[in-house]
């Protein structure tokens, strides 16, 4: 066969980004109904070709280091695209807004995810798998049971909660003028829920979090600061920038302290990510069984005999 041209990687990375954009736009189109604001403007279509440009560039490192398998390419893609960026948000929106029902809940999360699941497919489709990548996951992630990944993940769940608290009271100086604004408040429909709500609410959204950056966790060396960065891009990327580029109509200083104050969320929650997700067991599976076969020997004669040196 003749050879065949390969596009740069970065070629197809930009080409993803630009068609991820166009996906968005179109989807935002036709969901946003009839009337000026759905009608498409410059400033629609960029924050569309903007957003895209930024999931293709968040995500390529990902699909450069996932195997070729075409619908685990497309799994490891979708699930931090959608759980980080879509599922996360409208699970708390629905408890710190009025404008979700249990039943357009629902709705939204379906129909969000369909745009995510095409931009991971483009991603999936036009970003290749680097060469020299290995494809087969670490053995202790293998060996690794259900209850031990089921307590690591609320564990991080947990940790995350303190981290939610911390930096929401670090940028409070900043956001506090605006939610004390009785018309930003009614433009936003925002109420805020007690502690009893909102503790195992961001527990949960905590667990999904991790849950989210197991894909990712799967095929990064663990435990560098290139991972660490990387675990906390993803989450600034798809949960905080990419959102607040369509606040068009929130101040500035507002968005500038959502950004800062998801940046300190999803750095914390990369750490503990890192720390408990990523990380070999102590001891493994074969060394466990090895301990107990051990401890549940019969003793033999020779240890039955008295020490003849006492």
């Amino acid at each position: 066969m003749p050879h065949v041209h390969r596009v740069p990687t970065r070629l197809r990375v930009v080409l993803a980004g630009l068609l991820a954009g166009a996906v968005l736009g179109i989807v935002r189109l036709l969901t946003a109904g009839t009337g000026p604001s759905g009608s498409p403007t410059l400033e629609r279509l960029t924050i569309s070709a903007v957003s895209g440009l930024l999931y293709g560039a968040v995500l390529a490192p990902l699909a450069m280091r996932l195997p070729p398998r075409r619908w685990v390419r497309l799994a490891s893609l979708f699930v931090p695209l959608y759980v980080t960026g879509t599922l996360t948000d409208l699970i708390e929106a629905f408890f710190f807004t009025a404008l979700l029902t249990p039943v357009s809940l629902v709705a939204a999360l379906v129909i969000e995810a369909v745009p995510a699941l095409l931009v991971a497919l483009i991603v999936a489709a036009l970003v290749p798998t680097a060469p020299s990548t290995p494809h087969a996951r670490p053995a202790w992630w293998r060996q690794r049971s259900l209850p031990a990944w089921g307590w690591r993940l609320l564990v991080v769940g947990l940790l995350y909660v303190p981290a939610y608290y911390g930096f929401a009271a670090l940028v409070a100086p900043i956001e506090h003028p605006f939610y004390s604004d009785p018309a930003f408040v009614a433009q936003l429909h925002t109420r805020t829920p007690p502690d009893s709500v909102i503790v195992p609410l961001e527990v949960l959204r905590g667990a999904l979090f991790g849950l989210a950056l197991l894909p990712v966790l799967a095929v990064l060396p663990g435990r560098r600061w290139s991972s660490l960065a990387y675990l906390t891009l993803i989450g600034v990327v798809l949960e905080a920038i990419v959102p607040l580029l369509g606040l068009t109509s929130w101040p500035l200083a507002m968005r500038l302290g959502n950004v800062a104050e998801l940046t300190g969320d999803a750095l914390a929650r990369a750490a503990a990510a890192l720390a408990l997700l990523a990380c070999p067991p102590a001891v493994s599976r074969d060394d466990w069984r090895a301990v107990q076969h051990w401890l549940s020997r019969k003793p033999g004669p020779r240890a039955l005999e008295p020490d003849r040196r006492a």
